[in-house]
């Protein structure tokens, strides 16, 4: 299948969407607009001008997120649907509660001090049943196409995968024992 604009890549957190609509967004030539329902009204109302004007955009959106903002009707035969997913839930759950520990969701070169990570077990809990009804939300969706984060290779110079804690491990058994 050959991707044609406009593209809305929708996701759930934690699934290398932001780097690959991105990188949709500079194969096209388009404009690349980043969860604008998460920015502000403003930049929410700028993408919907926008998407009324022009079909030279990629829209990256988490489903839940979508569909709360914009509704499955907002979906066209124009459009075309990409969906990232995760086949790990377990990493995918530990990658959010790294990220959220930390309040850091980006990293770059200056990035690589690994550190160790408490055991929050009611963060981990809450954290493993938000990515659960991201999925599902996901789910729900038909798309042109599905991409596998594990299958991807993502060529970035500015960002880089989650630094793992050290004990990393430690947190991942225990999410897979209790997931």
């Amino acid at each position: 299948m050959t991707s044609k604009l406009p593209i809305i890549v929708l996701s759930s957190p934690r699934t290398g969407s932001t780097i690959f609509a991105k990188n949709l967004s500079n194969e096209f030539n388009a404009k690349f607009f980043n969860e604008p329902s998460q920015q502000s009204n403003k930049q929410l109302h700028n993408f919907i001008r926008y998407s009324e004007l022009s079909d030279q955009y990629v829209l990256k959106e988490h489903a839940l997120n979508f569909i709360k903002f914009y509704g499955k009707d907002f979906i066209s035969e124009k459009h075309t649907v990409i969906k990232i997913i995760r086949k790990n839930f377990v990493e995918q759950v530990l990658s959010i509660y790294v990220a959220n520990i930390r309040k850091k969701f980006y990293y770059d070169s200056k990035d690589f001090t690994p550190d160790t990570m408490p055991l929050d077990i009611n963060v981990l809990v809450e954290q493993k049943e938000g990515i659960k009804r991201y999925n599902e939300s996901l789910d729900s969706f038909s798309a042109h196409k599905t991409v596998v984060y594990e299958d991807c290779f993502f060529e970035e110079k500015d960002i880089f995968p989650t630094v793992k804690p050290l004990n990393y491990d430690e947190l991942y058994e225990w999410i897979r024992r209790n997931v």
